[in-house]
């Protein structure tokens, strides 16, 4: 990982050695399929379409600006080789 920062914001991103990627590429297609991971994913997706600084000015409180972390999301069908 490599980071950034920006006032209050850090981003963050996938180193991009080649050895990185030979251990990340498998461990992120197991996580796809993650009920837990499939729920942040959809939060991260709402949280994108707040600006900035109404999040800040929410002090991060996501269910005051209206996002809420959904349901787990059911399992999916695991796929054999």
């Amino acid at each position: 990982m490599t980071d950034r920062k920006e006032g209050k914001l850090v981003f963050y991103r996938l180193n991009p050695a080649p050895t990185a990627t030979e251990i990340l590429k498998p461990l992120l297609t197991r996580l796809a399929s993650d009920p837990e991971v499939r729920a942040d994913r959809s939060v991260v997706t709402r949280l994108r379409r707040v600006p900035i600084a109404r999040l800040c000015a929410a002090e991060l409180d996501l269910v005051a600006i209206g996002v809420r972390r959904p349901a787990p999301l059911a399992p999916l069908p695991s796929r054999r080789h």
